[in-house]
């Protein structure tokens, strides 16, 4: 499936603000990878490409990141994976949307993300979404992961009441 898949928040010029956002980003041409990076008023910061162990179109998984004033924190499966530069201008300062995608780009976009294809599995599967602001709590998907059963992480059956 070579297609963008991607969890992400997003302001920009198209609602009156400069254009910050905070990524998750799985390019179909590496399913054992994942991609982090963040922007400050159209400008750029810190991006990484972690290698996942495991092929995230496999199975489902919690993705998740905590965004401060300085630092943004981003987890897979319940665990830091990484971290970007403490006290970077970078780092967004905006409220955004949450936006989640799957897109195939454009012809100049393949060498990252390889050939578009379609039909049945052009196709992305998002479980759960949650919004926690900063020193608060709330339930949040982490409260389901290991719990319900769509988060199986085997392929074993699961029973349920």
């Amino acid at each position: 499936m070579n297609q963008v898949t991607a969890f992400f928040t997003y302001t920009g010029p198209w609602s009156g603000d400069p254009h910050d956002e905070v990524d998750i980003e799985f390019a179909g041409a590496r399913p054992e990878q994942v991609e982090y990076n963040y922007w400050r008023n159209g400008r750029t910061g810190a991006s990484s490409r972690e290698p996942l162990g495991f092929n995230a179109s496999e199975q489902m998984n919690l993705y998740a990141f905590e965004w401060s004033p300085d630092e943004i924190v981003w987890y897979v499966n319940g665990i830091e994976h990484y971290r970007s530069p403490r006290g970077s201008t970078r780092v967004p300062d905006q409220p955004g949307n949450i936006i989640i995608s799957a897109w195939t780009g454009t012809p100049a976009m393949q060498a990252w993300m390889g050939p578009p294809e379609f039909g049945e599995s052009a196709q992305a599967e998002f479980a759960c979404i949650s919004f926690t602001p900063i020193e608060t709590d709330s339930y949040s998907c982490a409260d389901l992961w290991g719990e319900d059963p769509q988060f199986s992480q085997n392929d074993e059956p699961v029973e349920t009441d």
